[in-house]
């Protein structure tokens, strides 16, 4: 389920019926992940291909590669401890 690539990280806070939940419940994403932000000349579809889709181009597609929000921040403690 990695959700690296060799882009800055940023800060996703999770949300529950669209609100955000709280400071404890944030996972850390790349740019591409986060908001669509593709590499110097590599085009969305090439992105997608080969890292998986973005939240930003959709939540749906994004949860049903990855998992829901409790799965990645379950993912991500395990990844800190």
């Amino acid at each position: 389920m990695p959700l690296f690539t060799c882009m800055p990280d940023e800060i996703h806070h999770l949300t529950s019926v669209g609100r955000q939940i709280d400071q404890n419940h944030t996972i850390c994403l790349c740019q591409w992940h986060h908001r669509a932000i593709c590499l110097l000349a590599v085009k969305s579809s090439e992105m997608t291909q080969k890292y998986g889709p973005s939240l930003a181009k959709g939540s749906k597609t994004f949860h049903a590669h990855y998992g829901d929000n409790d799965t990645l921040l379950a993912y991500q403690n395990e990844l800190i401890e």
